[in-house]
């Protein structure tokens, strides 16, 4: 293409997005002719400048422009030369990567503006930097682009070592580091056979540090769908493979004790059926002590909900069984604020009862009037109560907030529990999806986080266990969160008993007259 091709095929909007700044000059640095986003860099009529030096372009308003060193580029003996400049047009600093190219007996001078490029290239450093798991992006050529300080200190290397170097070559480098390096080589050649595609594979590594890694990667498009390179991710989950074998030997104790135990059972069956009669006896018994228990849970619910001004409220307890694992409750901190709190214990029976006991004591323990309150505190206090006392594993999720009745703040804390919704008053619906942390009573000094949202009048917090959204039709469909949502917005204007009751007829009618297999807690309220 020739010089003056090129100056048309460089010619685009200036009212668009900057592209090219095109010049023929002479080869003595006199301007042919220029495109209009190089009149309109310079804010110059292309006319009035045929014929004058290029040097001077920009002086006019910068008393020494861009273009002043233009001379010292023409005369190079490769025909080509390269160069940056920063300078303020316009009132902003930019930066210039300025181009020469020969062409005969003119010569084509390109101007890029890089300066948001580098903004991009700035920001995108700091995204990596930040990153706890090692990142290495690579261009289509295979060529490392960015690599980060993790990703070096993995290997026991430093980051720049690996800027600019093949891909390939990076990984020839660590392999040594893996426990198999066939593994890691063949994974590589199995996301080279398919470079569109996103894969990820675990593998061990032996030093310098022994740990486990997934290592995962995903292409890059720019706008048009063209790849143009890939993001190599490393992250070190040795902790919760560690958490997986732990979980591992439990179930296989577990299963050894459920053997042991049944073996006794079957060689104590027939005196088992010999002492029938008794058995029936223990039975009763047992219904007694489940009746008590039962009678002891009821008494962890509130026995009424509290007069809220400005708010209404409304509750449902469907347990499975007489005893459930479910539990939620409405303090008054008597400052003007509530603390509200549903939480669900794994698993069902005695036992989650004894727990349900358990965590509603220590959140008694913990939120009383006049005490300072922080629910993401009062979650780790509960945390580090439970796992002192529960010997089983048995955990929680949890929902908590601490609701200012006056301004509707509600500052809350959810761990790992359905999504509760807040429903604004003109219908639209929100789901707190914030992860606040862990659940509660699995492992040891646990943290978490809250966050807050602000209750308009008219506006619904909606509450609830999974009971309510995991009840299933007789094919097995669950009643879902998409269901639950529309019930809710069909009825939140009519109150939170409309709400709660019509939410429950709707499961009802999904599941055809199925009982839920888990207890059902739903707590909602409205900001009147």
């Amino acid at each position: 293409m020739g010089a003056r091709e090129l100056s048309r095929d460089a010619l685009s909007d200036p009212g668009g997005e900057p592209e090219v700044g095109v010049l023929l000059l002479e080869l003595d640095g006199r301007i042919r002719s220029m495109n209009q986003w190089a009149a309109w860099l310079f804010d110059v009529d292309p006319a009035d400048w045929r014929g004058r030096k290029a040097k001077d372009l920009g002086g006019h308003l910068l008393g020494d422009g861009p273009l002043a060193d233009v001379g010292d580029h023409l005369a190079s003996p490769r025909g080509f030369s390269e160069w940056e400049v920063e300078h303020v047009l316009h009132g902003e600093t930019r930066v210039f990567r300025l181009r020469t190219v020969s062409q005969g007996l003119d010569v084509a001078l390109l101007i890029d503006d890089l300066t948001e490029r580098r903004v991009v290239d700035s920001r995108f450093k700091a995204v990596l930097g930040s990153s706890r798991d090692g990142l290495v992006v690579v261009d289509e050529f295979g060529m490392i682009v960015w690599p980060n300080s993790r990703f070096g200190h993995l290997f026991g290397l430093h980051w720049r070592q690996f800027k600019g170097m093949k891909f390939q070559t990076a990984v020839d480098l660590i392999s040594e580091c893996f426990v198999s390096p066939a593994e890691l080589r063949a994974f590589l050649k199995l996301c080279e056979s398919t470079p569109e595609g996103h894969h990820e594979t675990i593998l061990d590594v032996s030093w310098p540090e022994p740990c486990v890694l997934q290592v995962s990667t995903r292409p890059i498009s720019n706008e048009r769908g063209r790849n143009i390179g890939r993001v190599w991710t490393f992250a070190d989950i040795t902790s919760f493979k560690r958490m997986e074998r732990q979980l591992r030997v439990n179930n296989m104790e577990l299963e050894f004790r459920v053997r042991e135990r049944t073996q006794e059972l079957e060689s104590k069956n027939r005196d088992l059926e010999k002492a029938h009669t008794s058995l029936e006896n223990v039975n009763e018994a047992l219904e007694l002590e489940l009746d008590m228990a039962k009678q002891v849970q009821d008494g962890l619910l509130p026995e009424r909900l509290p007069d809220l001004p400005g708010w209404s409220l409304h509750s449902e307890y469907m347990p499975t069984g007489k005893v459930g694992g479910d539990f939620f409750d409405v303090v008054d901190m008597h400052d003007g604020t509530v603390f509200l709190v549903m939480a669900d214990v794994s698993g069902h029976g005695v036992p989650a009862a004894l727990v349900t006991a358990m965590a509603k004591m220590s959140f008694l323990r913990w939120v009383k009037p006049g005490y300072p309150l922080d629910v993401s505190e009062v979650l780790a206090a509960v945390n580090s109560d439970l796992r002192r006392a529960v010997r089983t594993d048995h955990y929680l999720t949890a929902f908590a907030a601490h609701l200012d009745l006056a301004t509707g703040l509600l500052r809350y804390c959810r761990v790992c529990h359905p999504y509760p919704f807040v429903v604004r008053a003109d219908g639209r619906t929100e789901r707190l999806d914030h992860r606040g942390g862990f659940f509660i009573g699995m492992i040891d000094e646990a943290r978490y986080t809250q966050a807050e949202i602000l209750l308009e009048k008219g506006d619904m917090l909606f509450m609830y266990t999974d009971g309510l959204n995991e009840s299933a039709d007789p094919q097995g469909r669950l009643f879902g969160l998409q269901r639950l949502e529309a019930a809710l917005v069909c009825s939140h204007l009519d109150g939170p008993a409309a709400t709660v009751h019509n939410a429950l007829a709707q499961r009802d009618g999904h599941s055809m007259g199925r009982p839920p297999n888990d207890d059902i807690t739903i707590l909602a309220l409205t900001r009147d």
